[in-house]
């Protein structure tokens, strides 16, 4: 989008990985559009938000997932048009490859067989076309292997971070998934120090799907420092179990990501965060009365055990609940975070709940056809029409991923972490009431409109 801060940042790199692989002669085309103007492209691609890159191939898309600086978009491309992984046969070649990788922070994965083919060389084939970061070497000299610590058949995650080397020795039965999940973990720090860059590949770190984010001001994430150490003691102590990220409150990116989280003020914090269901989950570290507590070795520990053992009560950012008139707006009932389950969940009621964003061109022209929606079923006991402002109020069983999404909660008692039905009728007034007709728990007769005719009845169906 042409007013989009992060799309101007991706401009010029975008550009040199074109040019680049132009002159490197990759068969490739590197493409861009206005979603603004394309709008039926973008929601054809289920585009949400900007930038979104995607990679096709024959016609079907699949996303990018890799880093959008110029020399990552180049690794990735050239990943998925020739070979995954270079073969190497000297150590002064895989030693240039380890050098390259120091400077970029990053690794190199060496895979050691005694032929580059079988079933166990396939999936470390696909492993490294799938999993972006490290680059990817292979090799069927013993010698080169032993040098770094492994042997024949061996994965070795050769890094100067997290401890140093890492060696995968699956047998190949497992096939690639196993080794992908490895990889996804291994190649990152016991710390990621939280940017655009790599968010990536902070939120998708193999079978590990919990992280654990420490807020903090840049003094306070230098080695040595008490935030510091102390986060980084925890951070190998839970590697496997949960990702150890860092945010740099001193950068404009922390922003961002505090007001995802609900932080506040400069103090140290920690934070959980737990993506794994289909709605994500959110923790802080806080007193028995839900308030932030400062940052304390001792708190840092209680916290981490107990995100771990699943003992922690998730945070829901809510606006305060309204009353008095305020409940109501233009005759749809206001919701909010806090009030989700009072008023969404009620089993009593058939609850049509829309998540809007103040600032959302699709959520201001369907206002109208939902305040005469509301007007019209007014009267019927059993239904209420509502909606919550998406960018101050949240909820573990609302899973929202952009403007309106609109949802129905039957009028009967939810199952835990069960998902209220997404609206799939047309966004009429008809339409609408049609389909909350249709779909209610609770029958009702469709008020007549003013100037026609007789309601409808509603009859309940039943499953045989």
């Amino acid at each position: 989008a042409p007013w989009c801060g992060h799309c101007k940042a991706l401009k010029p790199e975008y550009a040199n990985a074109a040019t680049t692989l132009k002159e490197e002669g990759v068969e490739v085309v590197l493409a861009k559009v206005d979603a603004t103007e394309e709008s039926d492209i973008a929601e054809k691609n289920n585009v949400e938000g900007y930038p979104t890159l995607k990679w096709f191939v024959d016609g079907t898309p699949a996303d990018y997932e890799g880093g959008r600086d110029a020399d990552a978009i180049v690794a990735w491309v050239k990943k998925r048009t020739g070979p995954p992984a270079e073969t190497v046969e000297t150590a002064k070649a895989l030693d240039e490859m380890i050098t390259k990788a120091d400077e970029d922070k990053s690794a190199v994965v060496l895979g050691c067989f005694a032929k580059l083919e079988g079933e166990p060389h396939a999936a470390y084939e696909e492993a490294a076309r799938e999993v972006d970061g490290p680059t990817y070497a292979q090799t069927t000299d013993a010698k080169l292997c032993k040098a770094h610590g492994g042997s024949l058949g061996d994965i070795i995650v050769i890094r100067t971070y997290a401890g140093g080397n890492k060696i995968y020795k699956g047998d190949g039965s497992a096939g690639a998934a196993a080794l992908k999940s490895f990889l996804r973990l291994e190649r990152l720090d016991w710390i990621e120090l939280f940017s655009q860059d790599n968010a990536w590949k902070i939120f998708d770190a193999g079978d590990v799907t919990r992280q654990v984010i420490l807020f903090a001001s840049g003094d306070e994430l230098d080695e040595g420092e008490e935030t510091w150490d102390a986060f980084l003691e925890m951070a190998k102590k839970y590697r496997g179990k949960l990702v150890a990220v860092a945010v740099n409150t001193d950068t404009e990116e922390a922003s961002q990501v505090a007001e995802y989280f609900g932080i506040a003020g400069d103090d140290a914090t920690v934070v959980g965060f737990d993506g794994e269901s289909e709605s994500p989950k959110k923790y802080r570290m806080t007193d028995e009365k839900g308030e932030l507590i400062p940052f304390s070795k001792e708190g840092l520990e209680t916290f981490m055990k107990k995100f771990d053992a699943g003992e922690l009560t998730p945070h829901v950012k809510s606006a305060p609940a309204p009353t008095g008139a305020k409940m109501y707006e233009g005759g749809v009932r206001v919701v909010v975070g806090s009030t989700v389950n009072e008023i969404a969940k009620d089993p009593t009621k058939d609850v049509l709940l829309e998540v809007y964003a103040p600032w959302c061109g699709h959520c201001k022209q369907i206002a109208p056809i939902y305040k005469k929606l509301a007007k019209r079923l007014k009267n019927i006991d059993s239904v209420v029409i509502a909606k919550m402002d998406g960018t101050e109020n949240e909820h573990p069983d609302l899973a929202v991923e952009g403007f309106p999404t609109i949802v129905f909660f039957p009028a009967r008692e939810m199952a835990e972490n069960e998902q209220p039905k997404s609206f799939d009728g047309e966004r009429t007034l008809d339409g609408m009431l049609e389909w909350v007709h249709e779909n209610a728990n609770v029958p009702f007769e469709i008020p007549a409109a003013k100037s026609s005719g007789k309601g409808k009845k509603s009859e309940r169906k039943e499953e045989l």
